[in-house]
């Protein structure tokens, strides 16, 4: 019987699938009705892809899946009400709830996380009068726009309107929303800044300073489908089956990119010799970059000493508990990185395994 179960089972599935699957022989009987699939799977291991799961072998990932988001209800993962569609003037009342004199701009996604150029698309962009789009995170003219590159994934928001959150923008602001949200299909971003600018009474988020670093502005997404009218960060895109994917960017946790484990710095490993100075090469993970790097790291631990009245000479066991803590885990407020985070960042924006080993 379970062999009859399995061998249906894996005829059903695609010839990629069933190269992992063991192959039966069909059983000495006429026929069997009413079977449901069957799945054996040995404790073993199966290949050493961290991304390869019963499930996926099986395509049960797949049909899970498509069922998620065809029936699936999402709900607040801060109060647990389910989401439902916003309205405008929802949208509108918290977006007002921002610090006045707060700038900000009104964006439609149009691409999200899409390969290819699209020169129609943004030809047709700018032929309906606007200006500005902002693609990968970056702001562009629509006379000047870069090359896109054919075979990578690229975002694309129209820019609709860029305000300074006042009293006065509310109805300004509705037309805005709305204007975007037919552009995109139900999909608003209002991105702002960290902190309003001081005296800033522009109608414009630059003010006429082109040296605005947008990727340091928060992103809030509203949608008129999926959103709690509570909590404005807890904003869905309409449900579809890559948002249930561990191998997709849009449903992979942010944490361990969808493998479950998360790769973390070892303080034991940073200052292996606790005996040493600063000086001397306490951090020891600031030592393997070649010379001009060696260089620039002292450079820095020399102005730490300055700023926090460390002594360079005094060995890493003697330093005071809090002062160990913020060279390692950085202080934002007196402007210090820090030794585990600037070692994440490098980490995260390098591809070579070469620097990664170092």
């Amino acid at each position: 019987i379970y062999a009859e179960g399995q061998r249906q089972y894996v005829e059903s599935l695609s010839a990629y699938a069933r190269q992992f699957l063991e192959q039966l022989s069909k059983p000495d009987v006429e026929h069997i009705e009413g079977l449901p699939p069957t799945v054996a799977i040995e404790q073993r291991g199966g290949g050493s892809n961290p991304r390869s799961t019963v499930a996926t072998t099986t395509e049960i990932y797949d049909y899970m899946r498509l069922l998620f988001a065809r029936v699936g209800t999402p709900h607040c993962w801060v109060c647990s009400r389910e989401i439902t569609s916003q309205t405008v003037t929802q949208m509108v009342d918290t977006i007002m709830t921002l610090q006045t004199g707060t700038r900000f701009m009104v964006l439609a996604p149009i691409v999200r996380g899409q390969k290819g150029q699209h020169v129609d698309l943004l030809g047709h962009v700018h032929r309906e009068g606007y200006v500005r789009v902002r693609i990968d995170g970056e702001i562009y003219d629509l006379k000047s726009l870069p090359e896109l590159h054919k075979y990578k994934k690229h975002t694309i928001e129209v820019v609709v309107d860029r305000l300074v959150l006042k009293e006065s923008v509310q109805v300004r602001l509705s037309d805005s929303i709305q204007t975007a949200l037919s552009l995109s299909g139900g999909l608003v971003v209002i991105s702002h800044e960290p902190s309003p600018a001081a005296d800033d009474d522009g109608d414009s988020p630059d003010n006429g300073n082109s040296e605005v670093d947008y990727r340091q502005w928060t992103d809030w997404l509203f949608s008129a489908t999926y959103a709690c009218p509570e909590h404005p960060e807890v904003n869905l895109a309409e449900l579809s089956p890559r948002m249930f994917s561990f191998n997709s960017p849009y449903g992979a946790c942010s944490e361990c990119d969808g493998l479950g484990t998360i790769l973390e710095f070892d303080p034991d490993l940073i200052v292996p010799d606790p005996t040493v100075s600063l000086t001397h090469g306490a951090v020891d993970a600031w030592r393997g970059g070649g010379k001009r790097m060696n260089i620039f790291y002292n450079r820095q631990l020399r102005k730490f000493c300055r700023k926090y009245g460390v002594s360079p000479t005094t060995p890493w066991e003697e330093l005071p508990k809090a002062t160990q803590k913020i060279l390692l885990y950085g202080d934002k407020k007196g402007g210090w990185e820090g030794v585990i985070p600037n070692l994440d960042r490098r980490w995260g924006s390098t591809d070579s395994e070469f620097v990664k080993a170092r």
